[in-house]
Order: C-alpha cells, then structure tokens, then sequence
C-alpha cells in the first residue's frame, strides 16, 4: 500500500520520492526484487505506460512526468541530505536509525511533502516516541493494526488464533507473540544484551534528573570512528558509590581534534573543574596512514589522561557493564545513549537457533561506549571484581541472560 501511495504520489507532483528500509539489501530484496502475495512484483504495480526509464543500478524508477523514485537504505541517510524528496517512506521503522527522520524532517517541511512510517513494536524505543508523539495529532493519520484488525477481503483473519497456538506449541515465546501478533510496544527485546539491567535502572528510577558535583572528577569513555559513529559518555563517580552518566556525545564526520574541543565545551557549559581518567578502545594506539601518528599521541598531547581499556572480548566487557549497569544513574538528556542500551541485541542464527555475537547496527556504538567504560573502570578502581567478571564471561555464552547480582558473585 505505501509503495502505491509513493509513485501515486510521484504521478500527481513531479519530483523526488524515496522508499527506506534499514539498509540498502534489505531495500533490494524486499522492495525492488520483491513480491506481492499474489505473486506480482512490486514495481509491477506501477503501469507501463507512466514509466520513462528504469535503473537497476541505482534502483530508481524514471516516471513519464520526471519524477524519480529511489529504492535505497536509511543507514547512508547522510548521503539523502541535500536532495529535495517531496515523500519519504521509511519500512521496518523499528529498525532505522531515527536520525535518518530527523535529517530529512525539515526538507519534506519546507516542500509541504509526505511520509509513511511501517513498522513492528520492538520496544519502548523511537518508533514508539514517533507514534506516540503523532497518535493525537490531526495532521497525521495513525494505526496501530494487531491479528483481530487485519483481515482479507472477504473478512477472514489473515492469521488465525490456530496458526498463533501453533507457534506457542512450536517454542515462540509469549513476549514475542505478543509482540509479532498483538502490536505489544512493552515486550522484550529479542536477544537484548541489558534488558534486565536496563529494568532494574528504570524500577530504581534511575533515568532522571540529577545536579552535577562541580567538583567532583569528570570520566569519559570513548568509541571511536569516523566515518562511523564516534561517541563520547560523560560520567561522575559519587562518594557513596554511585555513577552518573550525565551527557552524552554521538556524531560523525569530524576528526579528533573536533571531539577534544567538545571537552572544553563540556567544561564551560557544566562549569565542573576538571577531567579525570578518559577510557579509550585498544585501537587508540594504531597508526594513522596519512600522519603515522597515533590518536593516542594526540590525545596526550591536548592534555587528556588517557586510559586504554585492557583488550578483552566483547562478552567480557558485557558482563562488565551488566555488573556496573544498575549502579548508575542516567541523566534524560542521554536519550540517544539510553536507546542504544536498550536496543543492543544478538544476531540470530534462524537455522541454528543461536546468537552469533553481537548485531553491528545504530544501537552497538553507544553501547560500545558504556562497555568501554564499564571495563575500564572496572579494571583501573576494582581489578578483583573485574577478574570475577572475566572468569564469568568465559563460563557463559555471550547471549546469556545473566543478571547483575549473578555477575558480581563471579
């Protein structure tokens, strides 16, 4: 439906229109190589007649009057902006990055265009806040369809309560069919690596707002990259034991002398006296081709006590921030950090029935970040505890559900 909608659309207003999915293959398979229940192709639905010119390599759509439809994936939205799309459909909503939305937010605003957003409830995440955010506005129309909602044209269930049942016999968890089949935003999920950490922080209520000791030590923890996400976490350890995680920086494009200029911001906008330890990734010490330097040197350079966090795997330094988790107290205003944490999940292996290590999405930076943090300081304030946690990990598979009590007994 919001695949006819968008070259309908494009039919009636010359210009550019867009269908996203996460990334660019899904866009491929499910979009421009994909099938209709009945068997017709998609870009089959568009008539033959209004269609000038189509690209395969590129996967866009020429129609008669110039307007262009592009089939591509929101995890390169940066490479959208500075185009002009009068609508945008954004499928598997769940699952993209809500930057891509609010990059290109404003361009559909100033062209008075459209867009669709499909999806299925993965959590109290930002789909969710779109929907809520949207559910009561007028100038927006909102649905949320489960089983008893969605049926065929002559009025039969497209997927009935014997074909559910079926599922339950066959091992699905009730959290996920509530979740597939009911449009349930509160279940778990799936393969979360800090579920349990993360409900522990919110039945504390542990996400709130928090004044800031001005002279207490200041930590940061860093995940690197460049043309990938860079991200910085702010913390305060308090006397009683306690850590804050006060601000949080995630951005990408800019080099290393950008972020360390974001320190002395921090600084200034804070009005804290001065930095403590700053919790790098092993790979701070690798050389850069163009200047053989390190951004190790650079960093010692600028002034920063740099700490490299010892080179573990990435189930030891789970198991690090599961144990540090439900110790903290997150500010709001890191609500990009608090999303990667809640989202941060295990690939599945469907035909093995295993996770296969962590998914490399959005939500993997920021929570980089924390376990670069957990394990670092961890290892610098508490190396017993920290071996405890190392010997843990080894014991128990990555995708273990393992609680912070579990992991502080070793």
């Amino acid at each position: 439906m919001s695949f006819q909608m968008l070259w309908m659309g494009a039919l009636m207003r010359p210009g550019l229109y867009y269908h996203l999915l996460p990334k660019i293959g899904q866009s491929m398979q499910v979009v421009w190589h994909g099938k209709g229940k009945d068997g017709t192709g998609f870009r089959e639905y568009i008539p033959k007649e209004v269609v000038a010119q189509v690209n395969h390599s590129t996967m866009t759509i020429t129609l008669v009057n110039g307007s262009r439809i592009r089939i591509t994936g929101a995890d390169n939205y940066e490479a959208l902006i500075g185009s002009n799309p009068l609508g945008i459909v954004f499928s598997e909503m769940q699952s993209i990055d809500v930057r891509a939305w609010s990059y290109l937010r404003p361009i559909l605003a100033e062209n008075n265009g459209f867009a669709i957003f499909l999806g299925t409830p993965r959590g109290l995440n930002a789909f969710y806040d779109l929907y809520e955010s949207t559910k009561d506005n007028p100038s927006w129309h909102t649905e949320v369809l489960t089983v008893d909602d969605t049926r065929n044209w002559n009025g039969t269930p497209v997927i009935s309560s014997e074909i559910i049942d079926e599922e339950r016999r066959a091992g699905m968890s009730e959290e996920i069919i509530q979740q597939e089949f009911f449009c349930d935003w509160t279940s778990a999920i799936q393969n979360s690596y800090f579920s349990n950490e993360m409900k522990i922080i919110r039945e504390k209520n542990n996400i709130r707002e928090f004044e800031l000791d001005k002279n207490l030590l200041i930590f940061t923890s860093w995940d690197l990259g460049i043309s990938d996400s860079m991200c910085v976490g702010f913390y305060q350890c308090k006397p009683n034991g306690d850590i804050h995680c006060f601000d949080y920086i995630e951005e990408s494009g800019h080099g290393l002398e950008y972020y360390i200029d974001q320190l002395h911001l921090k600084r200034q906008q804070y009005g804290f006296t001065r930095y403590g330890t700053h919790f790098f990734p092993h790979d701070v010490k690798v050389r850069e081709l163009g200047t053989g330097k390190t951004r190790f040197e650079l960093l010692r350079k600028a002034g920063l006590e740099v700490y490299v966090v010892p080179r573990t795997s990435i189930q030891e330094r789970i198991q690090c921030a599961r144990s540090l988790l439900p110790e903290m107290v997150i500010h709001p205003r890191c609500k990009r950090l608090i999303r990667c944490l809640d989202e941060f999940h295990a690939k599945q292996d469907e035909k093995k029935g295993i996770s296969t290590g962590p998914n490399h999405d959005w939500s993997s930076h920021g929570a980089d970040c924390l376990t670069y943090f957990a394990t670092g300081f961890l290892h610098s304030v508490d190396p017993e505890r920290a071996r405890k946690i190392t010997s843990y990990a080894k014991l128990y598979p990555i995708s273990s559900k393992a609680t912070a009590n579990q992991v502080k007994l070793g």
